[in-house]
């Protein structure tokens, strides 16, 4: 069952000649881009910096609404874990809020069950419910990520969105992050869309990866036909940049 279509995307934006003050024709960030996912899908999303990947998922998950193209959803609203866990979360408020907060405003719930709500998700993170009352810096850095995660399942998504989500860790914290990313997919039947920079770590999560080139999708399909196989110049130096192709 596909849970996200995407056709013919476009985003822009207006650049500005200081000089003259004058407005110039719109930058294009993301030109065409056209794919869809599936239920349980591990999508990887790989290209270098500036070439659209972030654009693209703050898209998918309504942050940026501009756009030509359709965008469609079968079933709950994507959700997104940002690579920096610290900054993702308010200091000022508790990790029990910044759960809580998502079934708060839908004012369809009661507390209690919120809570019990919150209290089932840290478990299947990983976390200890005694968290729920701290905050942000009394937690370490896989902690708060593990909360980033549990946050953006409060609302039972069918597709996260994860743009760097462990390249702020350090190796052993992403091994931990990593399992648990995989585990959480296969009791949830989540998709993921794995936005990274570092091709290792696609190679572990994706069942599939796309390589993004100034806002193109230029090349598609299966993880082992990617790193293996790869048709586009592009994506070979991707995987030599990288140094995984001689690991493979």
């Amino acid at each position: 069952m596909k849970l996200l279509e995407i056709e013919d995307l476009k985003v822009g934006f207006e650049t500005e000649a200081f000089l003259f003050r004058k407005k110039q024709k719109d930058k294009e960030v993301l030109k065409g881009v056209t794919f869809s996912m599936e239920e349980n899908q591990v999508l990887g999303l790989v290209g270098e910096s500036g070439c659209g990947k972030s654009t693209l998922a703050k898209v998918i998950v309504g942050m940026n609404q501009t756009y030509q193209g359709q965008v469609q959803y079968h079933g709950t609203k994507p959700q997104m874990v940002f690579q920096d866990p610290y900054n993702s979360l308010n200091p000022s408020k508790t990790i029990g809020f910044t759960l809580t907060e998502p079934l708060r405003v839908q004012k369809k719930w009661k507390q209690a069950e919120i809570r019990k709500k919150a209290f089932s998700i840290l478990e299947s993170v990983g976390l200890d419910e005694k968290l729920f009352d701290r905050y942000p810096h009394q937690l370490s850095g896989g902690q708060r990520q593990r909360v980033c995660i549990a946050e953006a399942l409060m609302t039972d998504p069918k597709l996260l969105v994860l743009d760097e989500a462990v390249s702020a860790l350090d190796v052993t914290v992403q091994a931990q992050i990593i399992k648990l990313l995989l585990q959480i997919r296969q009791e949830r039947n989540l998709a993921m869309l794995f936005i990274s920079h570092d091709l290792r770590v696609v190679y572990q999560m994706c069942d599939q990866v796309m390589i993004m080139e100034q806002g193109k999708i230029i090349e598609m399909g299966d993880t082992q036909t990617i790193f293996y196989n790869p048709k586009e110049a592009y994506t070979k130096k991707l995987l030599e940049a990288s140094g995984i192709a001689d690991e493979i």
